[in-house]
This record gives structure tokens, C-alpha cells and sequence, in this order.
């Protein structure tokens, strides 16, 4: 991150993890504007980081085949060594899935891909605003289509290859944002490895190529668990 400051000095320092920055001007008054974050581990990081671990080394993810989705494989391997980076300075949008998985003990019970999208706001102590939208189909036709742009996302995106999907999805991903109901949103905290808050717990994490969600929900009464794992980066700009 550049800074363009008139008549003041800029210095910023990285201490176990721990960053801040100060604003000096020229006559040595020096003020605040960022305290150091804190780094904790978010609560259930073991649980999460264990199932994350397993969907890498799974039957969805190992051997890499044209059917995988790559960029959710990719995510996951990097999840449990992931280290928090730079948080966004404004407010993004990227565009990616949610892979979802409901289990009764060690019973795979369902599985959705779904589209997604995702909106990073940074907060003024140092955490992130986050809004998650996951598109379900909303029609027939709309089943054979989400997969599709899936499929598309994951390959343009993650194995170079082909278009992305449809400007007309990212549309309807943007809307999903903004809408009152059904987005999922959560204010979150800077953890050692990324960033986690809400309830249920949502812990964001960085990787090279932008960043992933991993939160689980229970359902004590069935005794089930739903996990999801989501991978978002940023979308293309079309011609």
C-alpha cells in the first residue's frame, strides 16, 4: 500500500504479525491512526482447519481431474498454513463458490456448488465488514446454468482456460449482496491467521489469489453439521 501524504512522514512497522501505523508531521507531533491488531486464534480453528484439510485430501480434490474444482482444492490445501496479509483499504466485491456439505456424524448426507460473491469492507479498528451471498437456483433452468457458470468460474479463474461466466451472473451476484434479506453478514476480527467473527463463526483467510471462507452450522436436534467452504477472487473486466 502507497501512501501519498503532503508535509508529514509515514511510518508503519510489522511486529509478530502486528502491524500499525503512525502519521508524523514535520514538527514531530506524532498521532495514531491505526492501533496494533490483535492475534488470537479464532475459536474452533482446529475443528475448521481439520475439515478443510480433509475436503483437499478427498475424493473431490485428489486426483486432480477436468471435473474438479480446482480453486476451491487449491484454497483448501492453503487454508491451515494460511498467515493474515493485507486487508482491503476499501470496499471489494469478488465473485467465486461456496462448496457445501451436510453430515450426519461421518455420513455425507448432501452436496451443493454454489455461486457466490462476497463484499470486504475494512472497519475503523482494524476489522473487516463482511457480507456473503450465495446464489441458489431460483428456477428449473437455473440448476443447469449454476453449474455451468461454475464450472466456467473455476476453469478461467484457476486452470487458464476458457471464458469466464456471463457478465449477466456477476449481475445478479451484485444484487444478491444488496439485498436485505438472505446475504449473510458478520463483523470480523484480525486473528492470527486471517480474520473470524458472527454467529455462527465465519473465519476469512488470503491466499495468492484472493480469499476463503470457512464456517460451520448445527443442527443438535438431526445432529447434523453443515459445512462451508468458499472461494472468492476478483472478476474479470470484460471488453
Amino acid at each position: 500500500m502507497r501512501l501519498f501524504l503532503t508535509g508529514m512522514a509515514v511510518s508503519c512497522a510489522v511486529v509478530l504479525g502486528a502491524s500499525g501505523c503512525t502519521k508524523r508531521k514535520q514538527s514531530e507531533e506524532t498521532e495514531t491512526i491505526q492501533t496494533p491488531l490483535a492475534v488470537k486464534e479464532a475459536p474452533g480453528a482446529a475443528h475448521r482447519a481439520g475439515w478443510v484439510k480433509a475436503l483437499a485430501t478427498s475424493d473431490s480434490c485428489v486426483p486432480e481431474t477436468s471435473s474438479n474444482y480446482k480453486g476451491v482444492c487449491l484454497a483448501a490445501a492453503a487454508f491451515g498454513d494460511a498467515r493474515r496479509g493485507q486487508a482491503p483499504t476499501q470496499t471489494v466485491r469478488l465473485w467465486g463458490m461456496t462448496f457445501r456439505e451436510r453430515y450426519k456424524g461421518a455420513e455425507l448426507l448432501q452436496q451443493n456448488i454454489l455461486l457466490a460473491a462476497i463484499e470486504l469492507s475494512p472497519t475503523v479498528d482494524g476489522g473487516l465488514r463482511v457480507t456473503l451471498f450465495e446464489q441458489w437456483p431460483e428456477s428449473e433452468s437455473d440448476i443447469d446454468y449454476l453449474g455451468s457458470a461454475s464450472e466456467q468460474l473455476d476453469h478461467h479463474h484457476f486452470r487458464g482456460q476458457g471464458e469466464p461466466p456471463e457478465p449477466r451472473w456477476l449481475g445478479r451476484l451484485w444484487t444478491g449482496l444488496g439485498r436485505e434479506e438472505g446475504p449473510r453478514r458478520a463483523q470480523l476480527q484480525p486473528t492470527a491467521q486471517g480474520y473470524a467473527g458472527g454467529e455462527p463463526l465465519l473465519e476469512l483467510r488470503a491466499f495468492p489469489k484472493g480469499w476463503m471462507v470457512a464456517t460451520e452450522g448445527q443442527d443438535a436436534e438431526a445432529g447434523e453439521e453443515t459445512r462451508v467452504f468458499g472461494v472468492f477472487v476478483p472478476p474479470p473486466k470484460w471488453r
